[in-house]
């Protein structure tokens, strides 16, 4: 456990390093040093036009804040009032329940519960070495999520890698618990005889189902719904729903860590199938009610959500927005 302390005491010095937030600076009427902040940054001038356009940036950020908070006075808890009455109206309901849906399924999916519970799950495979097959499944993972959100991520879009990881991965969910339910590796394991030449064969395939599967899962519920989420709505709400989606992932994540071992004491190698179907879940789920957010303004974000700001009259065709399905799923009717 003392080895933890190592990244602990690194993340420790690092913080003295770190500059305070610009917006948060000019929030509380410093410019100036929220000027320094972003020129020592970015490397630039205070003249150069990147910074200028962060600090218009920032302030236009700002005014859309005062603009929600202004039927409740001014300073933070007016803030906080003008952005529940905001995130209340049509159009942004439904937001809160895309965000809502998409990392109740992101825990859903069995990630989390192999990274907590590897030595049980990969046990339960016929796997000796657990300590090394988690190393690799948990690098497979890192690898592949840097692939796909450093280079693919932009090209590929949110919606159609979503549909496609969580059918893959449900597919390799299913294949590893017929594996675990025809051949019980565990148990022949457990009674100290050898496992015959075939159950070790799908042992293997099996352990490679669950790398193929990190592999998939890496590309679709991993982070697509952190980057969704920012996506939908609006600098001057971000901070309350960053917060929402935070509270949703660590909740749901909480709950089904702590209920795994009486799921898996319960199902057996129906743990597997459980996981497998609610990846189908999230694959329906993406088809009809994820929207593509990639490359959207705000404008078309609200166009698909069906919201209106106060004197709007945005009109967007929704072929313009994405490839047909992925709308209706959220329509305001649905919340």
């Amino acid at each position: 456990m003392a080895v933890q302390l190592i990244p602990a005491t690194i993340l420790f010095i690092g913080g003295f390093m770190l500059h305070e937030s610009p917006l948060w600076l000019m929030r509380k009427g410093r410019e100036e040093e929220a000027t320094k902040v972003l020129e020592v940054v970015r490397n630039l001038p205070q003249s150069h036009q990147y910074i200028q356009e962060d600090l218009e940036m920032i302030r236009s950020r700002l005014a859309d804040e005062m603009k929600i908070s202004a039927r409740y006075g001014t300073g933070s808890w007016a803030l906080f009032k003008g952005v529940v009455s905001e995130l209340s109206r049509k159009g942004m309901r439904n937001r809160l329940l895309l965000v809502f849906c998409a990392f109740a399924l992101q825990n859903m999916s069995g990630a989390a519960a192999i990274n907590y519970y590897s030595p049980t799950l990969f046990a339960s495979l016929g796997i000796s070495d657990v300590s090394l097959y988690t190393g690799i499944y948990g690098l497979v993972k890192a690898v592949a999520s840097i692939i796909f959100y450093g280079l693919l991520i932009d090209v590929w879009g949110r919606r159609y890698p979503t549909i496609v990881s969580s059918l893959m991965c449900s597919v390799c969910l299913w294949i590893v618990g017929t594996y675990v339910k025809i051949g019980h590796p565990a148990d022949v394991i457990a009674a100290g005889q050898e496992l015959s030449p075939s159950t070790a064969a799908g042992g293997k395939a099996a352990t490679a189902m669950i790398m193929i599967y990190s592999v998939f899962w890496s590309f679709g519920l991993n982070g697509i719904p952190w980057i969704v989420s920012a996506e939908i709505f609006s600098g001057a709400v971000r901070n309350f729903t960053g917060t929402w989606a935070a509270l949703i992932q660590w909740l749901t994540q909480f709950a089904i860590t702590k209920a795994l071992p009486y799921i898996f004491n319960a199902f057996g190698f129906g743990t597997w199938y459980f996981f497998a179907s609610w990846m189908l879940v999230a694959t329906v789920w993406a088809y009809f009610c994820l929207p593509e957010t990639k490359g959207r303004t705000l404008d078309e974000m609200d166009a698909i959500f069906g919201y209106k700001s106060h004197g709007s009259s945005v009109s967007v065709d929704s072929s313009g927005l994405q490839d047909k399905e992925g709308i209706s799923g959220y329509s305001e009717e649905k919340v």
